[in-house]
């Protein structure tokens, strides 16, 4: 939390992490870019809130809910990149608020794009 010279995070193919949790990397104002693993099936509360360089995301299938701001206030953000479907997307369990004070951006499943607001 709160890593400011942090820029990048790529937890690598091995990881056999779980959950990302509660303000893990909050407040990491120069974050641009997130690899989650595919190990991972649940973003905690505030886990990427006030990222304000994020741009990009790439959110595997196996992510089976997202808590309340876990990408609040990442005013830059322009793309997720989900490793499954646009139906698997809408069944992810993303509490409201989730993406609070966050630009239109595009989720880009293995069949098409969504828009925000559109699931």
């Amino acid at each position: 939390w709160g890593c400011v010279s942090l820029t990048s995070i790529n937890f690598g193919n091995n990881s056999k992490l779980e959950t990302i949790g509660e303000e893990a990397f909050g407040w990491c104002g120069n974050l641009t870019s997130i690899n989650i693993p595919n190990s991972v099936t649940s973003i905690g509360h505030w886990a990427f809130e006030w990222c304000e360089n994020l741009k990009s995301i790439n959110i595997p299938n196996s992510v089976t809910s997202i808590r309340y701001l876990a990408f609040g206030w990442c005013k830059n953000l322009k793309d997720i990149f989900y490793k499954g479907t646009k139906r698997q997307w809408k069944s992810i369990d993303k509490v409201k608020d989730w993406d609070m004070v966050t630009p239109d951006y595009t989720v880009h499943c293995t069949d098409g794009d969504l828009k925000k607001g559109e699931f």
